[in-house]
């Protein structure tokens, strides 16, 4: 039974480390891999599919990895989204691998830069979610787990 007890703490803090870890901003190479902002070859590898599966939230960063020589990132509108218009865009990347930070709730959409691109599928539109649900998202697993120490 002391043995027990003396492995509730360590338990308890290995939990809240996990915890800590599970709530630090993460990093999202935007398609899952390398030069992966480019043109879809098919619906199939479409970009605009690649952020269903995931969660994001403020804080969180996407990594658009490219060559700079023929593409850009453009963050636009919803309307210059669904349009395909990057004549006026909140902010343009062109270096080659920008880090862009989600740094507000809600709809970032992004469109490639060059003519064309955009109506071919290079478009993504990511929804970030505040803090406070990755934080009742931890802490129910946490709860869930506490429960469920003899």
């Amino acid at each position: 039974m002391a043995s027990v007890r003396t492995a509730i703490p360590f338990w308890i803090l290995s939990l809240l480390l996990l915890l800590f870890i599970s709530m630090a901003a993460r990093e999202f190479t935007v398609g899952g891999n390398k030069c992966s902002w480019a043109v879809p070859i098919s619906p199939a590898g479409s970009l605009q599919k690649w952020p269903h599966s995931r969660r994001f939230f403020v804080g969180d960063f996407l990594i658009f990895e490219y060559d700079p020589k023929v593409h850009s990132v453009l963050r636009v509108t919803k309307e210059d989204y669904e349009s395909c218009n990057g004549r006026n865009p909140i902010q343009k990347y062109d270096d080659g691998r920008p880090k862009i930070e989600l740094n507000q709730k809600g709809i970032f959409y992004f469109i490639g830069g060059a003519e064309g691109f955009c109506e071919n599928g290079q478009k993504l539109a990511v929804v970030a979610s505040s803090q406070s649900f990755r934080r009742l998202g931890a802490w129910s697993w946490f709860g869930k787990i506490i429960t469920e120490i003899p």
